[in-house]
């Protein structure tokens, strides 16, 4: 396969509402457009979708859910890829049991390999965790699921998940959902092993980041300000404060409707808001300077468009298969 690894980009997914129909779009622009005003070029679904979700990006190519339906996407070639259910487990679109999946997908650099994870969570047993390796060439393949064991079943996601160095991680709540232990689930791609690693000591964890090749994460501060952290050391699991956002800084940008969405390869913070009628804006935040350094307008977009399930990489790259 071609991967333009030289050019990371920004990768922005998004839903667009029109009466009841619902399509997905996808831009793609680089880290620091030139333009202010930059309009890029849209990938747009032809087919409608119905309650669609952004699982997460790996090296151009996007894992995305419609429900308990779960596909793989190429952005580039346009490409999609129905993920098989597990016939040997339980099959997440069987209302008998409430099954909820979730589904992370993972790249190991060092056999050039996908591979898709899966959690399936019932009211009636522990979780399910099982993992499947994706070809990518001219016949795209999925091989059949294999099971992952685990001692840490008893955690459900709550944050977004990515993949840096060949690990998935994502933040997860012990069951039951109100005993308030948070912990950070790791999946080694090469090894399939499963394991729990221990978050920073603040009042809640918000969103994970890869920032510049570590693992970040955004935690909520009790004074409803936002503190940035980032893991110096994974196998001893040492964390460092990096940068803090003050209440009254968050509150302004929570007035804006800004999403965290992770960093450039400059450690600057990314910030995009829906607010503006028919664009998109990107806030670049220089955690060094504590002040905004760039904003961009992304254009293109109707102002008579509903958008929903807003998703963003920094890290994008474009997947030739």
């Amino acid at each position: 396969m071609s991967v333009s690894l030289s050019r990371p980009r920004i990768l922005l997914g998004y839903v667009v509402e029109r009466g009841t129909e619902r399509r997905l779009f996808v831009l793609s622009l680089p880290q620091y457009p030139q333009d202010s005003n930059y309009s890029p070029v849209i990938f747009k679904s032809d087919v409608p979708i119905k309650n669609y979700g952004f699982c997460n990006s790996v090296r151009g190519i996007i894992c995305v859910s419609q429900e308990n339906h779960f596909m793989i996407c190429n952005p580039t070639t346009r490409q999609f890829i129905a993920i098989p259910n597990d016939p040997t487990g339980f099959d997440p679109t069987d209302n008998m049991f409430n099954a909820t999946a979730s589904v992370y997908l993972g790249y190991d650099e060092s056999n050039d390999q996908y591979k898709i994870m899966r959690t399936i969570r019932t009211q009636v047993r522990s979780p399910e965790h099982s993992v499947c390796t994706l070809r990518l060439g001219e016949q795209t393949s999925i091989s059949s699921w294999r099971r992952v064991e685990s001692g840490n079943d008893y955690y459900c996601r709550m944050t977004n998940a990515l993949c840096i160095r060949g690990v998935v991680y994502y933040g997860a709540w012990e069951i039951p959902l109100n005993s308030l232990v948070i912990k950070i689930l790791s999946f080694d791609v090469a090894s399939e092993r499963l394991l729990l690693m221990e978050v920073p000591k603040e009042h809640r964890l918000v969103r994970l980041l890869n920032y510049q090749g570590k693992l970040g994460c955004f935690c909520g501060t009790k004074d409803n300000g936002l503190s940035l952290w980032i893991l110096d050391d994974a196998k001893k699991q040492i964390w460092s404060k990096t940068c803090v956002f003050s209440p009254s800084l968050c509150d302004s940008y929570r007035k804006l409707n800004l999403r965290t969405c992770g960093a450039t390869d400059a450690g600057e913070i990314l910030f995009v808001s829906t607010m503006i009628s028919g664009a998109f804006e990107l806030f670049y935040y220089d955690i060094k300077k504590n002040e905004v350094s760039k904003q961009v307008k992304i254009r293109d977009i109707s102002e008579n468009d509903k958008l929903t399930h807003l998703s963003l990489s920094c890290g994008h790259v474009e997947n030739i298969i």
